[in-house]
């Protein structure tokens, strides 16, 4: 039994799972709470909010996902175009998900804001290791 749990310490990269959650949650969060000042304190329009703020918590997330959590040594020409397209893709994706949840359903936007930014939390860790960062990363 402790052979088992040994080899699945070796194939499961807890530290740098655990290292993508800090990072995702800290400029998920930042971006956040940048979008809750945007619509509570200063009244501006929810998509707009995001579409302003978003980019900027891309960027961020980029720069620590790449230096701390994939500690990646890979070509910046080869992975910024493969972060790019998956950018581009996340955000299009956070949009009509916070779209459909608030204009559709009907959810408070910053409940919206939030189910939109789980989900493309999610899937965007399998994305970053395999695709963007792939065979240059440590885990």
């Amino acid at each position: 039994m402790k052979q088992h749990i040994e080899n699945a310490k070796e194939k499961i990269p807890v530290k740098q799972i655990l290292s993508y959650l800090w990072v995702g949650g800290a400029t998920t969060g930042l971006g956040y709470l940048l979008y809750y000042i945007f619509i509570v304190q200063f009244g501006m329009w929810y998509l707009f909010s995001s579409a302003v703020i978003d980019p900027l918590a891309i960027l961020l997330n980029y720069l620590m996902h790449r230096s701390i959590t994939f500690n990646s040594t890979g070509s910046k020409r080869k992975q910024v175009p493969k972060y790019v397209t998956l950018v581009v893709f996340n955000y299009l994706a956070g949009l009509l998900i916070l779209f459909v949840t608030v204009d559709i359903l009907g959810f408070d936007p910053l409940l919206g804001k939030i189910l939109a930014m789980s989900v493309v939390f999610l899937w965007n860790y399998l994305a970053l290791k395999l695709v963007v960062f792939g065979s240059s990363t440590t885990p």
